[in-house]
């Protein structure tokens, strides 16, 4: 199956986070197992709750409860966002099979609301404290989740604790290495004879003295193996500087790195360098070295980070790791992420879409300030976090096409779609029918039990919504014991099926939703197509 993208998208991953605090201590990174970097106590606000669905009454709802409040307009209400950019029909081109967008450009007959009630899968708003915080501030109420670097974030912090030193006169200049809160190395110098006050440096880097011991931030990581340093002392008061040689040796570095979350799969590394004749395990297992004394462990992460979510959630995973210099014993530790994952969910199509056309309209929302990428190519995001791209389906098949959401760092997530694009839907629902439920009963009495069972069931339309997914509530026929047989349909584009009108619905159990009477529940359908009359 070929497929093409096609116009405009309205979702992005939000800017770089900036690192706020809680109660004066880095929350959210990856743990500095040696240095003892305190782990975040909260995410980012709380989980979103479900909107219960409820239906009041048989043959209409009542307007108190209208039918699934948070997917659908409010009357009367105006759209904050700003108008959508319309949709060229031009194809990019992307190797067969696969899904791409189809580059925005003209005017489109297909709007779409993005402003304050943000429309979210399973009934539920992202609010702008949810969808929209930036690192480094903070917000009433909230914490956000920090990350102490953006690329490569050092874990475990080098070999330090063995220190070499010179004596100087009298004097004894020692120094070690270790890492900051930020996984900054730095060389920290001591000197039983240098006055408070005394300066110390190291290329353009300079600290003093204060109850004989100074920090030095280092410009450049020390590399594994000896490292000849020469430091310049300076008295207070004096213009002198007397140079002092020094020779620390670093045995090891282990850090963490998150440039793998890139990549599908997403994956966290641990990535290590010791000197020679050192052995390195990680998570239980041995790791080959290379030449250089490098070694890498990579932890797929892609089932985590998979799936439709309105929640800021938590990834994190702690990997145990021990090293072993020769001669000497071994050192273990533990390397820890812990990082948000971008919210991201799709209201159309939704999980599948079956269509007899070669286009299919894709519609979601994720964090603000967000990146979402679809079969690999970057779509166009508005400033509420919202996206709607037309999306070109190139031949008649199947593929599965990811949608990407990414922000910096925070861990991306994804949401796999399977398109099928289909000569007749008719001809389609015939072979669909082969192995679906027609039963109402068989599914109502195990809602649960029944989760992804295919249904092909005779329905009249009680009541339809529309926006840019459709949301039926229908009075099953096929396989109804007693009357009325009432479900929830959610198909994952807009439809012009209105009240009384009887209809075939091809999909699967999604769940169950509350009922018509207090404590009474009724299955939910994702529709994969829905044909009038009975099919």
């Amino acid at each position: 199956v070929g497929a093409q993208p096609v116009g405009g998208f309205h979702q992005a991953t939000p800017a770089p986070a900036a690192a706020p605090k809680t109660q004066g201590q880095p929350v959210g990174t990856l743990k500095q197992t040696v240095l003892g970097v305190a782990a975040p106590s909260a995410l980012l606000g709380e989980p979103l709750d479900v909107v219960k669905q409820t239906v009041v009454g048989y043959g209409q709802l009542s307007e108190s409860e209208p039918l699934s409040q948070h997917f659908l307009p409010v009357p009367g209400e105006q759209s904050a966002a700003p108008a959508r950019p319309g949709i060229k029909q031009t194809v990019l081109g992307v190797a067969v099979p696969g899904v791409a967008p189809v580059h925005p450009g003209a005017e489109t007959s297909y709007p779409s609301r993005a402003g304050a009630a943000v429309q979210q899968l399973g009934g539920t708003a992202l609010s702008d404290a949810e969808l929209a915080f930036l690192p480094g501030r903070r917000r009433r109420g909230r914490q956000a989740l920090w990350i102490a670097a953006t690329a490569a974030i050092l874990a475990i912090v080098l070999s330090g604790l063995v220190v070499l030193f010179l004596r100087r006169g009298a004097a004894r200049v020692e120094a070690r290495v270790s890492v900051d809160a930020l996984g900054n190395e730095r060389l920290d110098v001591s000197c039983e004879d240098c006055a408070t006050g005394t300066q110390v440096a190291l290329g353009s880097r300079s600290a003093k003295f204060n109850a004989k011991r100074a920090i030095l931030e280092l410009n450049v990581p020390l590399i594994v193996g000896e490292n000849k340093l020469t430091l310049g002392l300076r008295s207070p008061g004096s213009s002198q500087e007397e140079k002092v040689e020094i020779l620390v040796p670093v045995q090891y570095r282990v850090r963490g790195d998150l440039e793998g979350l890139n990549e599908t799969p997403p994956k966290l590394r641990v990535l290590a360098r010791a000197v020679p004749g050192t052995t390195v395990a990680m998570d239980g297992k041995a790791i080959a070295q290379a030449a250089n004394g490098s070694a890498v462990y990579e932890l797929d992460v892609g089932t985590a980070l998979t799936g439709q979510s309105a929640q800021v959630a938590s990834l994190e995973r702690r990997i145990p790791y021990t090293i072993t210099p020769s001669g000497a014993p071994p050192h273990r530790d533990e390397v820890r992420f812990q990082l948000s994952i971008v919210p991201l969910i799709v209201r159309a199509p939704g999980e599948s879409v079956v269509i007899d056309s070669a286009s299919f309209m894709l519609v979601g929302q994720t964090l603000k300030g967000a990146s979402v990428s679809v079969a690999g190519r970057p779509i166009e995001v508005d400033a509420q976090g919202s996206f709607t791209q037309l999306m070109s389906v190139s031949a008649v098949g199947e593929t599965v096409i990811l949608v990407r959401a990414s922000a910096p760092e925070r861990a991306p997530r994804l949401v796999p779609i399977r398109v099928k694009r289909v000569e007749s839907l008719t001809e389609e629902a015939k072979k669909f029918r082969e192995n679906a439920t027609v039963s109402y009963q068989t599914i109502a009495s195990d809602i649960a039990g029944k989760r992804g069972v295919p249904v092909a069931w005779v329905a009249g339309v009680v009541e339809a919504r529309v926006e840019d997914t459709s949301i039926l509530l229908v009075d099953v026929r096929s396989g109804c014991d007693s009357p009325p047989c009432l479900a929830r349909v959610v198909l994952g584009k807009k439809s012009d099926f209105s009240s009384g009108q009887l209809v075939t619905v091809f999909g699967t159990v999604s769940g169950g939703v509350a009922g018509p009477r207090s404590g009474t529940e009724i299955p939910e359908l994702h529709a994969d197509f829905i044909l009038p009359g009975q099919n």
